[in-house]
């Protein structure tokens, strides 16, 4: 009786045209632009891994444990998302944002912290940060973020703007009524979304030649953020720069000063 004969997979593989690895696999979808690129900026090597592990075979991860390693190949290409924990290797990456806030806030960042603070929270958010989590997080968490940070990306939020009613709706749903200067307002940010807009061109477009307070503009744009969370939407002010469409993101829970979640 003859013996099927053995068959050696991975010439199978490289005669079929297939890959026959998950390694070999994900080269050709990140040479194929199917996969999106994302930074790691962790000193620790363990979080690294634990990246790698999650991430690794559905994005196109490069891993940075210092500041000047990452700055340097910021100089040559962009992600399209980075994550970074708050402190590298004893350097604030807050502080590093705020200094080179022009080139970081072209970027999708999600912020990690050991440190489950509000001021932390509001600060990084304030610097152009879409998301903040804490740690630890679980594999399942961490992917939702991204996807939500990358889908915003892509506008996927599907927002459909009304300009003879002055309602917007999302994916079909019953649309929301705002007022004229609210979806001016709206308009503005939202078809300006990789950038930031400022009171001065917000007061330039709404209002024209008539000159409003700053507070008007902030009941304005206080009333937009609640209306915009149904959406999953928030503006949120970015320092020193102005007003970003961003991913609405909940507030960390009050926790007394002295407490920290486990690295």
């Amino acid at each position: 009786m003859c013996q099927n004969p053995k068959i050696d997979i991975k010439n199978a593989s490289l005669f079929l045209g297939v890959p026959y690895d998950r390694t070999e696999l994900r080269q050709i979808r990140a040479e194929e632009h199917l996969m999106k690129s994302i930074w790691i900026l962790d000193s620790e090597m363990a979080a690294q891994g634990r990246y790698n592990e999650i991430l690794g075979t559905d994005y196109n991860l490069e891993l940075f444990s210092h500041l000047p390693d990452f700055q340097e190949a910021l100089r040559k290409k962009s992600p399209d998302m980075l994550i970074s924990e708050v402190i590298i290797s004893g350097e604030s990456f807050l502080k590093f944002v705020a200094d080179h806030n022009d080139r970081i806030r072209k970027i999708n960042l999600l912020i990690v912290s050991a440190m489950d603070d509000e001021k932390f929270f509001e600060h990084s958010i304030q610097l152009g940060a879409l998301d903040y989590i804490t740690k630890p997080f679980n594999a399942n968490e961490l992917k939702f973020r991204i996807k939500k940070i990358l889908g915003y990306a892509n506008k996927e939020e599907g927002l459909h703007l009304n300009d003879v009613t002055f309602t917007v709706s999302q994916h079909g749903n019953c649309p929301v009524k705002f007022t004229p200067k609210e979806f001016q307002i709206l308009k503005l940010i939202y078809h300006n979304v990789d950038k930031t807009i400022d009171k001065s061109a917000i007061q330039k477009v709404c209002w024209e030649q008539s000159k409003q307070k700053n507070n008007t503009i902030d009941v304005h744009l206080y009333n937009l953020r609640r209306k915009l969370e149904q959406f999953g939407l928030n503006i949120v002010h970015v320092h020193n720069t102005g007003y970003r469409l961003v991913p609405y993101v909940s507030k960390p829970k009050a926790k007394s000063k002295s407490k920290r979640l486990e690295a």
